[in-house]
C-alpha cells in the first residue's frame, strides 16, 4: 500500500463552468514576447512563447483556475506577466 497516493475517480469531481454562461469547455491561450536581436544569444530577433491563460471556448471570457471565477478587468497580457516574470532564452 502506498499512502503518498489518493486514488480519486474523475467522474466523481464537480465540473468547473462558466460563470458567464456556464460553458465546461475551456481553451489554453499563450502569450508572446518578442526578444530583440540585441537580447537574443543567436543574434536573430525571436518570439517566445509564455503561459497565457484559460478562457471559456463559448463566450471567451478569461478565466482564474485559482479563484474558480471569471477574470474581471485584467488584460490578457498583465495575466502573463504576473506568471512570467523572467524568461531564459537559449538558442
Amino acid at each position: 500500500m502506498n499512502l503518498g497516493q489518493l486514488k480519486v475517480n474523475i467522474q466523481d469531481l464537480p465540473d468547473v463552468t462558466c460563470p458567464e454562461c456556464e460553458c465546461p469547455h475551456f481553451i489554453m491561450t499563450i502569450g508572446l514576447k518578442k526578444v530583440s536581436a540585441l537580447q537574443s544569444p543567436t543574434g536573430v530577433e525571436q518570439w517566445v512563447s509564455v503561459p497565457g491563460v484559460l478562457v471559456c471556448l463559448n463566450c471567451g471570457k478569461p478565466m482564474d483556475p485559482e479563484k474558480e471565477e471569471g477574470v474581471e478587468s485584467k488584460s490578457e497580457e498583465d495575466s502573463i506577466e504576473k506568471k512570467a516574470d523572467s524568461l531564459i532564452i537559449s538558442p
